[in-house]
């Protein structure tokens, strides 16, 4: 019997994703949930019984993670830090994608904002092999307002 993956939970993007590698599974699914009463599996075989069963079935289990993900702590700590390390890297995201000379941002955020200038050329001169590529990371003088957000960053 072969079976199918038809959906999963993302506890990185909190979403239930579904997944139909056919039309027929597709139609199966939306009449599984917008009509009274379970569709008609008469005339099926007993594997396509199982698959369309699961397919009507999926998104009540998905769901199940969903709601297992919001009952535990530690799941929504860790989503929380990472939102927060999301929201706090924008402003740095926007400005080197708006820049022609910064092409890069070094994590842990905040390990790198406490070294000094001169620290910083030496640690990409030896990680990438190219004494100027200190040149093109983000500077965390030139953004001091963000330095505050900086242990948020660094904890994800």
């Amino acid at each position: 019997m072969r079976t199918n993956d038809f959906g999963g939970f993302s506890t990185r993007t909190c979403s239930v994703d579904l997944r139909f590698s056919r039309p027929e599974q597709f139609d199966h699914f939306v009449k599984a949930w917008t009509q009274r009463g379970s569709p008609k599996l008469d005339g099926h075989s007993t594997e396509e019984r199982i698959e369309l069963v699961s397919v009507g079935t999926t998104l009540e289990h998905e769901l199940r993670h969903y709601h297992d993900f919001l009952l535990g702590y530690a799941s929504l700590h860790n989503y929380w830090l990472r939102l927060q390390a999301i929201m706090n890297a924008a402003p740095i995201m926007d400005r080197m994608l708006r820049s022609r000379e910064v092409d890069k941002l070094v994590f842990p955020v905040i390990n790198w904002a406490r070294l000094r200038p001169d620290e910083r050329t030496a640690y990409l001169a030896d990680a990438l092999g190219d004494p100027s590529a200190a040149s093109r990371t983000w500077d965390p003088a030139e953004r001091p307002g963000l330095l505050r957000f900086k242990l948020l960053i660094s904890m994800c």
